[in-house]
């Protein structure tokens, strides 16, 4: 009896201690066998999708217009080519020799994050008393900023963190 307690201990406790078990295996967060929690995510700004900022009394397109960029397949390699990766900015507050503002919502899709364009944000908030513009660029592989059609493992030979940084370089 003291070996199953002991094992039981040992099997459990690390369910207890990170909260597994108190919600049950397989009901964390409403996925069968979800006992991953899921990644954390930037938090949404609410904002309406058509508001337009205004410079000097001139309206400016609205903060959820979607621009491109040609990105380079594959830094190391520029002859692959290149692809459309998405990416959001405003130059309400921009004066000459101001500074760039430059975020990515990280694994998710950037249509979404127009919100940090603005100064209800940390980004909006530095680039407004600095006179600087913000960005907000999508990560590649994520939202619709992929240079190959499908996730196969020649596609995402080009996924990595240094490709990732060379992405931002670029741009």
């Amino acid at each position: 009896m003291k070996l199953f307690q002991a094992l039981s201990f040992v099997i459990l406790s690390p369910l207890i201690f990170t909260g597994v078990y108190s919600v049950g295996i397989s009901s964390l967060d409403g996925r069968p066998n979800g006992n991953i929690p899921p990644h954390p995510a930037m938090p949404l700004v609410a904002l309406p999708a058509d508001m337009k900022p205004l410079r000097d009394g001139i309206e400016l397109p609205p903060y959820s217009t979607i621009y491109y960029f040609d990105q380079l397949i594959d830094h190391k390699k520029p002859e692959l080519g290149t692809f459309k990766q998405r990416y959001m900015f405003t130059w309400e507050y921009y004066q000459k020799g101001g500074p760039i503002i430059l975020s990515t919502p990280g694994e998710g899709n950037a249509a979404t994050y127009f919100g940090y364009l603005t100064n209800r944000t940390v980004p909006g908030l530095l680039a407004q008393p600095n006179h600087g513009a913000t960005i907000v660029l999508e990560h590649r592989f994520f939202g619709l900023s992929n240079p190959y059609p499908d996730l196969s493992p020649t596609s995402l030979r080009v996924h990595t963190i240094e490709q990732a940084i060379e992405d931002l370089v670029y741009f």
